[in-house]
Formats: C-alpha cells, structure tokens, sequence
C-alpha cells in the first residue's frame, strides 16, 4: 500500500493551504447517506473525486485559462455526469455571492432546456467581493452552448482581469452600461445577476471580446477552446492511485476508514504538486513538506465549485456553514432544528451532524441517535398530554366538590 494507516504526516491535512478537506469530506459523507451500500458509496467517492482533482490540476496546478465542464441533457434537466448526475445548479453554493450565482445558474438551465440550435448563455463572476469572508481573486467567465442534444460548456479564467474589465466584457457583449454610481458589491451582483442570452455566440467570440476588454493578447486561450491538454501521465497515475485506494483498501464507513480517506486525499494532491515541480512523487517527509508549502500557494475556487481554496487562513464557522436550509441527512438528523431551517455546510449538511461525522460516529450510529432522540421525545409527548389530562381530571373534580 501506498502509505500506512498509522502514518503521522501532517503534511497530508494541507492545514493553511486554503484547501478545504472538512468541506470534501462533507461531499464524501453526503454521498454516503446517498448511497444504498458501501460498494455503491466506493464507487460514487471514486468518480466524484476524479473528477475533483482534474479539475484542480487544470485551474490550480498549471492554470490553465479555459476549464471545460461536462453537462447533459438527462430527465428534462442539465446534469453534471461527473458530479452523480446531479442537476446543475446543486453544485453551485446558495451562499456565493448572496445566492446570485445560484439564481443566474438555475436561468441558465431553464434556458438551455428550452434553447435553439447554437443559442449561448454567458455568465460573468469579476473577482472582488463573494460573500465569504474571503474575496475572489480570479475573474471568471462561464459558457454554454447548446449544440443539437449535446451542451458545450467552459470557464474561462483571468487571473489578471479586473472588475473593471469584467464590465467593459458585459457593454461589449450587449451594447448596455451602467452610469449609475455603486458600491463594488452592487456591481459585482449587477455582473452575476445577469445571465446574458446570445444567437450563435461562439466561445472564440467571447474570448476576443474578452481580449478588447482586457487589451491583453488571449491567444492561448483560443488554442486552449479547441486543444484541451492531456493530463500528464504521472499526475494521471497519482489520480488512478487514490481509486485504486478506495477499491481495495476501503471496506466500510467507520471512523478509522473516513480518516484515511481524508488523510489519502491529501497525499494525493501533495503528490500531484510534486511531479509538477519535482517530476516524481515525494520519497519522504521532507519533500512532503516541500510540496505542502508549494500548494499552499495556490488560491481560488475550482470550476466545479466544490473545492474551495482561498490561501493561508483559516476557517471561520461562517464559511464552514454558509448555506441555510433542511438538514440533507432528513430524518437520520440529529439535531434540535431537525425539520427546521438552519446553518448548513457545503454540502447541506448541519452542524450538529457534521459535529458528530467529526467525532468518528457512523451514519449508522448517527441514525441509532436520530431514532432513539424521537423516540424519546414521543415518549415525553405522551407524558406531558398525560399530565394535561391527569391536571384536567383533578381540576374538574375539584370544581365539583366545590359546586356540591
């Protein structure tokens, strides 16, 4: 095996990096409740997380200008075959820039459903201002096409355009300005609350706008539409490395496994680093050490929107919990709100629950707790109407005694 289990390295918890385990085991676990066996989970762990550290290695690790995002038609929505099929807006945070992203994302879907051969769909996200307690600092450009009963889909990523350009992009894409005066958050919101609609608009067209927008030369972005580069093959063996893991060295949902994933997740992406720089994996801890530093460099938030990284800080309770609605573990929740409305993390999951995955509790344990807190408090219902009728019964005796 790659590593032991008993292996200390704290290196692998890519603590300070920006890099959020706690919200990538929050997935792992939500796939869990999703999933009828473990062998079913395995397999859900397996496809969901390669398509994470692809994801990571075009937009962290050689930043690359243009992401693609696989969608499809599938059951009258847009789904993400690489995410469990799941609609397209439920892997868009409700917290990201007060819900505007989310909102514009659910229009597009909704347009591309009911689209024309070739029609587009642009959504322009500037960096600055996002809702988290941590600002955004790439500007990012998202396309959708609707071809025949495919959907071409890409991000295109600037780490140097300002929110500036990002509104020049939107008056050279439709022709409108804004000579309001606002605050930089208004005009963040005024850019992601507005999903732009085209006839024809090819990803080139965007990107020479893009070019005047910016006047800068985005020349590899173009090649970069039509020449997607392979994954290099040593970072493709780390990737096949940690589903190899999860098949066979993972048998159960117990705390000891939940950890060595966590722990094997980290290793992987320290490994990746590392044949990018190095050109081999780390040998020991040293160089572990040496790769940790370098990805603590890295900063952002994936195209997929489900690795979040923001550099060298640390997570408040509000970023950990920024969405707000029904706990996803539904009647397995364990916590006082259950049924309620309240803070829920990335993957809506609560706090009380996450506390307790956290704790080294099973689903299955967490589940035991759930029946045995409903239990219990149908068992003080019925006491309490009890005592109501025994306090009833008691009163009206007594009026009686008294009125004979």
């Amino acid at each position: 095996m790659i590593i032991e289990r008993e292996t200390t390295d704290t290196s692998f918890a890519l603590r300070g990096t920006g890099m959020d385990l706690h919200a990538q085991m929050e997935m792992i676990l939500q796939t869990r409740v999703e999933s009828n066996s473990v062998s079913e989970w395995k397999d859900a762990i397996i496809q969901k997380n390669n398509a994470d550290l692809e994801g990571l290695y075009f937009e962290y690790l050689i930043e690359s200008g243009v992401l693609p995002f696989h969608l499809q038609f599938s059951n009258g929505r847009v789904s993400c075959p690489d995410y469990g099929n799941k609609p397209l807006p439920d892997v868009v945070s409700k917290a990201e820039r007060e819900g505007s992203i989310y909102e514009s994302i659910q229009a597009i879907e909704n347009r591309l459903i009911h689209s024309k051969e070739e029609d587009s769909h642009v959504l322009i996200s500037p960096p600055g201002w996002s809702g988290y307690p941590h600002p955004h600092t790439t500007a990012q450009i998202y396309y959708y096409q609707k071809k025949g009963s495919e959907i071409q889909s890409m991000t295109f990523v600037s780490r140097t355009a300002t929110l500036e350009d990002c509104e020049r992009l939107q008056k050279y894409l439709t022709g409108q300005t804004n000579d309001v005066v606002l605050s930089e958050k208004e005009r963040i919101l005024s850019l992601t609350s507005q999903p732009l609609s085209f006839k024809g608009l090819s990803p080139h067209d965007v990107v020479s706008r893009f070019e005047a927008a910016t006047q800068s030369n985005l020349s590899e972005m173009h090649e970069l539409i039509d020449h997607r580069p392979e994954i290099q093959a040593d970072v493709k063996e780390c990737i096949r490395d940690f589903a190899h893991f999860i098949e066979y060295e993972i048998d159960d949902d117990t705390p000891e496994s939940l950890a060595f994933i966590e722990k094997m997740f980290g290793k992987t992406i320290l490994d990746m680093q590392s044949v990018l720089t190095r050109g081999r994996k780390p040998q020991t801890k040293a160089e572990y050490y040496d790769s940790y530093k370098t990805f603590s460099e890295h900063e952002g938030c994936n195209g997929g929107g489900t690795i979040y990284s923001r550099g060298l800080t640390e997570q408040s309770e509000d970023e950990e919990f920024p969405n707000r609605g029904i706990c996803a573990m539904k009647n397995k929740c364990i916590s006082e709100k259950k049924g309620e409305e309240q803070a829920l993390g990335l993957c809506m999951i609560c706090k009380t629950c996450d506390r307790a995955f956290r704790s080294g509790k099973t689903l299955e344990e967490i589940a035991l707790i759930a029946e045995a807190k409903e239990t219990k408090n149908k068992t003080k219902e019925v006491e309490a109407e009890g005592t109501s009728l025994f306090a009833k019964a008691a009163l009206s005796f007594i009026v009686a005694l008294f009125a004979g």
